[in-house]
């Protein structure tokens, strides 16, 4: 697998990891890793609420998804929380 950013100006360079948000390949250069956060569940059902677990998680994105969640975007891709409408007939 390739790092996408790279191919784009077609260099191909190895990925080492994919970004949490969007879920493209990224290479050394084009990753940007967060810092260590606690992961958090929410339940649902008469007694919802939200319970922070003990193990910690780091974060690597890539830097479109960086530059957006900066500027208040939420996130994009497969981890985002997107309500599609339904077709019309």
């Amino acid at each position: 697998m390739h790092c996408f950013e790279c191919s784009v100006i077609a260099v191909s360079t190895p990925a080492v990891a994919l970004c949490s948000d969007c879920g493209a390949a990224l290479c050394y250069i084009h990753l940007v890793e967060k810092p260590p956060t606690h992961v958090v569940v929410e339940t649902v059902g008469p007694v919802g609420r939200r319970v922070e677990t003990g193990s910690r998680v780091r974060r690597l994105i890539c830097h479109p998804c960086d530059r957006s969640r900066r500027a208040g975007a939420p996130p994009v891709g497969r981890r985002a929380n997107v309500q599609v409408a339904p077709s019309a007939r």
